[in-house]
């Protein structure tokens, strides 16, 4: 393939990813909007949460949270670029809700 090809290849390539994430973005905050206007998950309660939210949020230690989440049903989404575990905020409102209403 000759070097002209690959290289306005590559570039188109490259446009279209930067546009999808334009897209994604947008797509993102207006659900977040939607989600937040017909209080579906208040504001505390972000999209991605690290342990150390986790933890403040459900009155414990970090280490608490990191030992024993898989007993508490989070959804656990990987980890941020700190290594610490993120969860679905989601989730963690779910399991709130779930262990008051059992108290």
């Amino acid at each position: 393939m000759p070097k002209k090809y690959e290289s306005s290849q590559s570039k188109n390539v490259v446009q279209l990813k930067s546009s999808m994430k334009v897209e994604i973005d947008i797509i993102k905050q207006c659900l977040r909007e939607l989600l937040q206007e017909h209080g579906v998950l208040p504001l505390q309660y972000k999209e991605r949460m690290s342990t150390s939210e986790v933890a403040e949020k459900l009155g414990c230690s970090v280490i608490t949270v990191r030992r024993n989440w898989k007993s508490m049903p989070l959804q656990c989404l990987g980890r941020n670029s700190k290594r610490e575990l993120v969860f679905s905020g989601v989730s963690v409102k779910l399991y709130i809700e779930m262990r008051n209403h059992h108290v």
